[in-house]
């Protein structure tokens, strides 16, 4: 009798699934995993160069990781729900539920440590000219956070999840308008104040000043990314584009306008993308024996691994002959920073950006 009654509730299940299926509140729920895993790469990979890129970016290798790979396979499921085989959407949100609490958890961390730098710091000179869209931006946040969840964590479609929307997509006063005057006053050619806030208040000229900014624009960018989803919208690849490229030339008018460290040198990173051109078949133990015999130099074999590991090469005279290892080791770093986000051919949005490498012998380790 028991077996018979799963049968008849299963398949009432399947047969009331379409009406069960409501691809509004399906976008809704899948949006804070469709809007994080669009925009993560680009902002990690945009501050690949930063120092301090290890803590409070947030969204890092989870994310990147098998999170979104699982989220990607679900996507279609909203859409499925017109046809004549929509998805059980329950079962769906349940499968993804830990998905969904790794990002939340990972979001509200990224909130915390923008927050903590903002303590930090002191911005009330900028307040006149630049108050009103930091506000907007934290706004938008707020207005995220306070969207009612399930018990799974997922966003429910209701009219705080409207408000959001119009919040983050509008076009005088959304997202793009106030990253756009932010920008202007990092970079310099803001109408009011052509300076950057650099050069007009050098005071400001300090690493979490900077990184509360790009932090800010990132989780601006988050947010849109995520009110585009509950739209069944997704930033293209040339606003993500734009966005890596602004978060480096943020980094890049930084360090030109701020200088360096009193144990670092300021310099052009030159490009460097011919030590990715060539690849040969991958052969650890070759690599480590002949490292290992022909290197003695600590910084050398840091340098190489570093490469290797991006570019898998076969290690031999020749070869070495044209790895520039007079270069920092920082540029070694962000070759193997992208290569691990899968990101190598981004490597040339880093050219002639100025970087504050140390004063070391080979830079720093």
């Amino acid at each position: 009798m028991r077996v018979l009654l799963v049968i008849v509730i299963l398949l009432l299940t399947v047969h009331s699934s379409k009406g069960g299926c409501d691809e509004k509140k399906c976008k809704v729920g899948m949006s804070v995993g469709a809007g994080v895993c669009a925009v993560t790469g680009g902002i990690l990979t945009a501050v690949a160069g930063l120092a301090t890129a290890g803590a409070g970016w947030g969204v890092g290798a989870a994310i990147t990781g098998g999170v979104c790979t699982g989220l990607t396979k679900a996507m279609g499921a909203c859409a499925a729900c017109s046809s004549n085989n929509p998805p059980d959407l329950a079962n769906v949100m349940q499968e993804l539920q830990e998905n969904f609490e790794i990002i939340n958890i990972q979001l509200e961390e990224i909130n915390l440590a923008t927050k903590q730098l903002k303590a930090g710091i002191e911005i009330s000179h900028i307040l006149v000219l630049y108050g009103e869209d930091i506000d907007n931006l934290e706004n938008i946040g707020e207005i995220f956070r306070r969207i009612q969840k399930d018990e799974g964590g997922t966003r429910i479609s209701d009219w705080r999840a409207v408000t959001f929307v119009k919040a983050a997509m509008d076009p005088h006063n959304g997202v793009v308008a106030s990253v756009y005057k932010i920008h202007k006053m990092l970079v310099g050619g803001h109408i009011l104040k052509p300076q950057t806030v650099w050069k007009a208040l050098p005071d400001m000229c300090n690493h979490d000043t900077r990184d509360y900014f790009l932090r800010l624009i990132s989780q601006a960018y988050i947010h849109l990314s995520i009110a585009l989803s509950m739209e069944g919208l997704a930033l293209n690849n040339n606003e993500i584009e734009n966005l890596k490229r602004m978060i480096i030339k943020s980094q890049h008018v930084f360090n030109n306008d701020c200088g360096c460290q009193n144990d670092e040198v300021l310099s052009k990173r030159p490009d460097l993308r011919f030590l990715l051109q060539s690849s040969q078949k991958r052969d650890d133990m070759k690599f480590i024996k002949y490292l290992t015999s022909k290197s003695k130099d600590w910084q050398i074999f840091r340098k190489l691994s570093l490469l290797y590991s991006a570019r898998r090469f076969e290690l031999t005279d020749k070869i070495i002959a044209t790895v520039p290892l007079k270069r920092p080791i920082e540029d070694f770093h962000l070759l193997s920073k992208l290569n691990e986000g899968g990101t190598l051919e981004d490597f040339r949005l880093f050219k002639d950006q100025y970087v504050c490498y140390a004063k070391v012998e080979g830079g720093t380790i």
